[in-house]
């Protein structure tokens, strides 16, 4: 793959794991127009696989980042007995 990194962002990978929240997926974007984006977000419940599940998300700017928090909560499924 003809991709060239600086190994320095080896290291800011690492220092975003330790600060990122523990029961969450948290993404760095640095977009080609420059643009800077953070995104945090928490899964509850069971397995999400499918993504069956209501999610909420807000965003807001924080010192020119975008920041953007959302959850994602399982849906139960109706279990009626017919």
């Amino acid at each position: 793959m003809d991709i060239k990194y600086d190994q320095k962002l080896i290291g800011l990978a690492k220092e975003v794991a330790s600060l990122a929240p523990k029961t969450c997926m948290t993404e760095v974007t640095v977009y080609s127009t420059g643009t800077l984006e953070l995104k945090i977000s928490k899964f509850y419940g069971e397995s999400l696989y499918g993504y069956n599940c209501n999610i909420k998300s807000e965003s807001e700017n924080v010192d020119g980042v975008k920041v953007v928090l959302t959850n994602y909560e399982y849906k139960k499924e109706d279990t009626k007995n017919e």
